[in-house]
């Protein structure tokens, strides 16, 4: 029987986006069974490190940097961590027993540092500089008139400690009165234009015009600002613009944003008022956009009471900003080249779900002002409903490229979501960007997100903020998630705070299979296609890829090693992740039938400074391993198997099973119409181990799939074998002498009919254990399984569609 291989994907870590069509699939991160790509948990109890997270490129390297608050340190002091973005950022920074590469301790107790925090390129130096408000400080005694501090940008030696109690920020902006809680909101952006950031700092407490409550913000202008530090009391100095708030009680400036909603240029600042009463709806709240422009000869007052914003959008129900605040923010959603308004609704009811919350977007665009958008009559352009009742949907906002398609994608935090059971774990959603039709409601209880994240423990309130940015380069926006309740460490620190980096990045490919037209493409873990190329012409004539990688340059990165499948001539490329082709050879000549090979890349001649290829006989061949150079010099080859294995064709797998001495062994199993046998070879074909992984029962037709991991932590290295065609959806794991250490079957037969279990290992959550992914068979829908080595099963996702006909997904591991 000739087996049908339409495609293959290499998956690094927990879930995946697969299109060839394109084909979205949602997929969901359970941070209680994943690690995520980084976590910096809190240094001290009761810290709740992540309360307030942001970004922004502080060093100038071109990475973004990670902006953690942390207000309650120190007894609520607050300290703001920034930690360096990298191409290979690390897997856990603890705090408590690491430093951040800069760390900004507040100046005094009750100053709460860090309760908000942003970047900017306040001064136009191109390095962003870090925004950190202090609301309850008290300026020349000004009891909790509150402070904002500029630190800036620069390179910076790793570790840096700025302590503000001895050495002032670059810029320090004092709050006008007592009890203003200036710096309770801080946000960036270039209002007038002129190409430097401005400052502009949120007072919900201020009582311009006597208006109890009203609240005002501030915008300083950005300028060279040579000669630091720089004072600004606005107590005897006025701010560039201030606006003030309409009514008793409204807080505007409560959150703040900034984004071009209107095209023209100009940065606009973006308003929250949530306590504001639209329609003598009570705390429906407002948001407000003010239009940027030059603003020549300030200081400017523009006073809502008597002055109405360009924009104003009214909330819909009574109490619905009341509950703690509603957040804000902007991004081209639709792609149309102008920023969206993206708010928050977190206290909001959807089909009579209190609490669940509730997200509105309204479109940018050329809008003749003053305009106002009443949500209890009018549609938002996009509304987000939350899943269930008291999830608090909305309750943090960002937006950013994730999938880097040209659209903005929406970033939700739900810190009270009880994912699994657990109470306030907490989730975060992306929702991607793209044109949307207007209006648009999205409700989450019947429509799931295309990234959910869940939250590790119950009350983590995982999703109290969130923010976006490319940490690791890679052109992708990473999501970032503050828990600020979570209790890392052993034992546990309670309420010191967890923040997590989910990123993108090249982690799998796919490759066409049997019948396709031999194109190799690459996926971004969160994202769409990275990059694609055609790795065959019409030499491969049934277009069938099989795939290995490997670092096969001493990079310490992996390249691509493509093998021609069935109706191929054994040629096997090797190509750069851009689809640079870096060599080719021809490894078997007319004895290799059907053309087609299988490939594994490893360390087998003991030299440390690269490694070889194994290439074998495919389906019709006659059992034949050869050993090559990368640049296609033959080292040797042997013979697996005799005719027992009836149909010549060899399943590889390499690792260092053998006396952990950095040279890696060849694991060859048996083809279809074999015995289920496995074999380990040493490079000069020694047989070193032999042992049989499955019984006919188990697997009647007896081809056996493999994979090298470590599966229990030890310093040794395990074998998984799985059933192959006609099989029972078996997994085993092995110690190297074929002692079975456990089994679980990967998939149910009526989703998987053929019992063939494609197999490969990965640590997906970087803790120093292999985790086991499975993919569908011949026959298959194209579903990926990943598995602890327990047998729990941890993600599910369906990889492609109808246009992978026989559902059948191969897997290795790829790390770049």
């Amino acid at each position: 029987m000739t087996k049908q291989h339409f495609f293959i994907v290499l998956v690094f870590l927990v879930f995946i986006l697969v299109t060839s069509g394109v084909l979205c699939a949602q997929r969901v991160i359970d941070l209680d069974k994943v690690w995520g790509d980084m976590r910096v948990l809190g240094d001290k109890p009761d810290d709740q490190s992540g309360d307030r997270i942001a970004h922004g490129d502080i060093n100038g390297d071109g990475y973004m940097d990670i902006i953690i608050g942390a207000a309650y340190a120190r007894n609520c002091a607050g300290d703001t961590y920034v930690i360096f973005g990298s191409s290979s950022p690390l897997s856990t920074i603890d705090l408590s027993t690491q430093s951040a590469d800069i760390t900004v301790c507040g100046g005094y107790e009750l100053d709460y540092s860090g309760y908000a925090v942003a970047s900017g390129d306040v001064n136009g130096d191109g390095y962003d500089d870090l925004i950190i408000g202090a609301p309850y400080a008290d300026p020349d005694g000004r009891s909790n008139a509150g402070e904002t501090y500029v630190i800036f940008g620069k390179i910076f030696s790793s570790p840096t400690i700025i302590d503000l109690k001895t050495e002032a920020a670059d810029i320090t902006v004092g709050g006008d009165h007592g009890a203003d809680y200036s710096g309770h909101a801080v946000a960036s952006g270039d209002i007038n234009g002129d190409g430097y950031d401005d400052l502009i700092i949120g007072a919900p407490w201020a009582d311009p015009g006597g208006r109890s409550g009203a609240g005002e913000t501030y915008v300083i202008f950005g300028d060279s600002f040579s000669s630091p530090p720089y004072t600004v009391d606005l107590s005897t100095q006025s701010a560039d613009i201030t606006v003030c708030g309409a009514a008793d009680i409204d807080e505007s400036g409560h959150a703040l944003a900034s984004g071009d909603v209107n095209n023209d240029g100009y940065d606009d600042v973006i308003i929250v008022a949530p306590y504001a009463d639209p329609g003598g709806r009570l705390m429906a709240g407002e948001t407000y956009v003010i239009f940027g422009f030059s603003f020549p000869s300030p200081p400017y007052t523009i006073d809502l009471s008597s002055w109405p914003a360009n924009i104003t959008v009214c909330g819909d129900d009574e109490r619905v900003g009341g509950d703690t605040g509603i957040p804000v923010a902007s991004g081209d959603v639709n792609g149309d080249g102008y920023c969206d308004v993206i708010i928050g609704a977190h206290g909001a009811s959807p089909g009579g779900r209190p609490g669940a919350g509730e997200i509105y977007v309204i479109f940018g665009k050329i809008f003749s002002t003053p305009v106002i958008i009443d949500l209890s009559t009018d549609s938002a352009d996009i509304t987000v409903c939350g899943a269930v009742a008291y999830d608090w949907s909305g309750s943090a906002l960002a937006s950013g490229e994730v999938n880097n398609d040209g659209f903005d994608d929406i970033i939700i935090g739900a810190n009270g979501a009880d994912p699994g059971g657990r109470d306030k774990a907490g989730e975060t959603y992306v929702i991607f960007g793209k044109i949307f039709s207007s209006p648009t409601t999205i409700d989450l209880s019947t429509t799931q997100a295309d990234i959910t994240v869940c939250g590790d423990d119950a009350f983590d309130n995982s999703g109290w903020a969130v923010a976006s940015g490319d940490v690791n380069g890679d052109g992708y926006h990473d999501v970032i998630i503050g828990a600020p309740w979570a209790d890392p460490g052993d034992p546990p620190r309670s309420y010191a705070g967890e923040t997590y980096l989910i990123a993108g990045g090249g982690a799998f490919i796919t490759a066409h299979g049997l019948g396709g037209k031999s194109w190799i493409k690459e996926f971004n873990l969160l994202a769409n296609g990275l990059n694609s190329f055609k790795a065959f012409g019409a030499v491969n004539s049934q277009g069938e890829v099989h795939l290995a990688v490997g670092d096969v340059d001493a990079d310490s990165l992996d390249e691509i090693a493509a093998g021609q499948g069935e109706g191929g001539k054994s040629w096997v490329k090797f190509f750069e992740v851009n689809g640079s082709i870096i060599d080719s050879f021809k490894a078997f000549g007319a004895a290799n039938t059907n053309g087609e090979l299988h490939l594994a890349i490893g360390n087998f001649d003991a030299e440390p400074s690269d490694n070889e290829i194994a290439v074998a006989q495919g389906e019709g061949g006659q059992s034949w391993v050869k050993v090559f150079e990368i640049d296609g010099t033959f080292k040797r080859a042997f013979k697996a198997f005799g005719a027992a294995n009836a149909q010549g064709e060899v399943h590889l797998a390499a690792g260092d099973l053998e006396n952990a001495d950095g040279i890696d062994e060849i694991v060859a199993g048996m083809g279809e119409g074999g015995s289920s046998r496995v074999k380990i070879f040493s490079y000069d074909g020694s047989v070193i181990r032999s042992f049989k992984a499955f019984e006919s029962a188990d697997n009647p037709g007896g081809e056996v799939r493999l994979a090298v991991g470590n599966f229990d932590a030890d310093a040794d290295l395990e074998i998984a074998a799985s059933t192959g065609y006609n099989g029972k959806n078996k997994v085993r794991l092995f110690e190297k002498d074929g002692t079975l250490i456990r089994q679980f079957a990967a998939f149910g037969s009526g989703g998987n009919p053929n019992g063939d279990v494609q197999i490969t290992a990965a640590d997906i959550d970087d803790n120093g254990i292999d985790e086991i992914l499975c993919g569908h068979g011949e026959g298959g829908g194209s579903w990926v399984k990943v598995f602890k080595a327990d047998g729990t099963s941890i993600l599910s996702f369906k990889a492609f569609g109808g246009v992978n006909a026989q559902g059948e997904i191969h897997l290795a591991r790829c790390k770049y």
